[in-house]
């Protein structure tokens, strides 16, 4: 359907994309039935991904006119997609959401063959192991809404509406309120510990993949319970005279 694919190497922690017109298919056959069996986190990712192609395409302002009928195609996709995915993340064998799925990805393919994704896919390369493609997109994707809405303000409210948000005159604003978000520790210490915390819980307990959100949950818990039942601590070895010293450049002195 496009001239993009993508390449990760899981190992290595890559993702790299390649743009070639030779990719593009002369014929695609798009099988819903292929998508019965997809597991719900499959279903879930694939879906958010396909979300951010039409979001990400129907902003896109650079491109705007190159196909007069593309934007009508991304909201038309949109429509199918905030209907079905829903349903089908509940309910793996509705076919009909299956159906609209697979028709609402293939409207994203064709927005994008003309207009190209923005900010959220290109973040999504630094988290290819983190998590999925699609996670990250949509993740990324409420920060590049509100940091294009004075451009987009217009098509933002249009997709507001689709999403069944209430038209209070600032469509931006009532995009973001839809997320929850999780803030930056305070100090850098407090954000050190938790990386820490969480690579240990990488290491020990989700390393490896689990496409069942309640088992990651299960194993979570008990990994924190562990832990905290153990009291463990950080053995910090590297001071903040260290960090003044070894990265002086970061912190600012006053001349004299």
């Amino acid at each position: 359907m496009t001239k993009f694919a993508v390449i990760t190497d899981p190992k290595l922690g890559v993702k790299k994309l390649i743009i070639d017109p030779a990719i593009i298919a002369t014929e695609a056959i798009v099988d819903p039935e292929l998508t019965y069996s997809c597991p719900k986190h499959v279903t879930l990712v694939s879906g958010l991904d396909a979300m951010t192609h039409l979001i990400e395409g129907y902003f896109n302002e650079v491109d705007e006119g190159i196909d007069p009928q593309c934007n009508g195609r991304a909201l038309a996709g949109l429509k199918l997609l905030f209907e079905a995915l829903p349903k089908v993340v509940q309910d793996p064998s509705d076919k009909e959401g299956r159906r609209n799925m697979s028709l609402s990805s293939v409207l994203g393919g064709t927005v994008l063959f003309f207009k190209q994704a923005g900010g959220p896919h290109l973040n999504s390369f630094s988290w290819c192991n983190v998590m999925d493609h699609g996670e990250a997109c949509a993740v990324m994707l409420p920060y590049y809404a509100a940091y294009y809405a004075p451009v987009v303000m217009e098509k933002l409210r249009n997709v507001s509406a689709l999403m069944g948000l209430k038209d209070s005159g600032d469509p931006a604003k009532a995009l973001w309120d839809r997320f929850e978000f999780v803030y930056t520790p305070k100090h850098g210490s407090w954000l050190n510990m938790a990386e820490i915390e969480l690579n240990v819980l990488m290491g020990q307990c989700l390393n490896r993949r689990i496409d069942d959100i309640e088992v990651v949950r299960r194993e979570s818990v008990a990994r924190q319970e562990f832990r905290n039942n153990k009291g463990a601590k950080v053995n910090w070895q590297f001071t903040a005279e260290d960090a003044r010293t070894k990265l002086s450049r970061l912190y600012p002195t006053l001349d004299d």
